[in-house]
């Protein structure tokens, strides 16, 4: 019995290895853009990348986090334009955007990032990132990218104290991790996606409507989407790791804003850790905010855009 249990487990086993092997060879991300939504498609470097823009004036560029889309800066982006040129962006393989033929990582982001800057044109730009955003723009910003004016970083993930997990390593591989999580995910990730959201909107949830969130949802659960989330969270902490190492040289100006009840402990650590090593820096704390604060504290986000603007 025991012999047959142990077949039947391996046969099982087998049969999921080779299942996930096909789909992550057969899958392709939908990246066609509702016509509810706003936004076009920009190519760059042979990847399509939704992109909006409004407005006209000096440019401010908004970086999302490590799973969201450029409705994350609803809130700022309709004052913002009456001011300046906006441009917001699902990054690579987020939201309605392709993933590159490379890994999604700080280091691609970057990339992508800087050519979308040379594509759409935009000079002495003030760059807007949210939480794995803030990753992005602190590898621009240490290699001194010329067309960048300064920065606001809202709950930047600027240090990983959190070692990778092995299971992340496992699901970011392209040959099996994108077909284990089709597989897996009408079971675990809807349940998953809201538990990390509300952490990420406490303690403000009350001020979210269920459209903001299942929105979100039902656009993160989406198997390429969570693949490129896994290969950013994968190599996350060398990445950093290596960054942190030259924010002493950073040009800049860096403005960073953190909610005083941020529920990530490594990320109000490091944007308090951050400010002390960057020379031309500036910390912002917000009072009974957490992780969302551009939603929460709009104002004080318009406020330091406009402050890097007239240096």
């Amino acid at each position: 019995m025991f012999t047959r249990l142990i077949k039947f487990s391996a046969a099982l086993l087998f049969l999921l290895f080779i299942s996930a092997l096909l789909v992550s060879y057969l899958y392709s991300k939908d990246i066609a853009i509702p016509a509810a939504l706003k936004g076009q498609h920009v190519d760059i470097d042979g990847v399509k990348l939704r992109v909006l823009q409004a407005g006209t004036g000096p440019d401010v560029l908004f970086l999302h986090g490590s799973i969201g889309s450029l409705e994350d800066f609803d809130s700022v982006m309709p004052e913002l334009a009456k001011h300046y040129r906006v441009t917001a962006f699902d990054r690579i393989g987020h939201g309605y955007s392709a993933a590159p033929p490379v890994k999604a990582n700080i280091a691609s982001n970057a990339h992508y990032t800087n050519r979308l800057i040379q594509e759409l044109g935009l000079r002495d730009v003030i760059v807007v990132a949210h939480s794995y955003g803030g990753s992005i723009a602190l590898k621009l910003a240490v290699e001194q990218t010329p067309q960048i004016k300064g920065y606001v970083l809202l709950a930047p993930a600027a240090y990983s104290l959190v070692s990778t997990r092995p299971i992340e390593h496992v699901l970011a591989t392209p040959a099996f991790g994108k077909g284990l999580l089709f597989l897996l995910r009408p079971m675990i990730a809807e349940s998953m996606l809201r538990d990390g959201l509300l952490t990420s909107l406490s303690p403000n949830v009350s001020l979210f409507d269920k459209s903001f969130i299942d929105f979100r949802i039902n656009m993160w659960n989406n198997t390429g989407i969570l693949h490129t989330r896994v290969e950013q969270t994968s190599t996350v902490t060398d990445e950093l790791n290596a960054i942190s190492k030259s924010y002493a040289k950073i040009q800049q100006p860096v403005y960073v804003l953190l909610g005083k009840q941020e529920p990530y402990a490594d990320i109000a650590e490091g944007s308090k850790r951050l400010v002390q090593v960057v020379p031309n820096s500036k910390l912002v704390l917000l009072d009974n905010t957490g992780h969302y604060l551009q939603y929460v504290q709009p104002r004080a986000v318009i406020n330091a855009v406009i402050q890097i603007s007239n240096l």
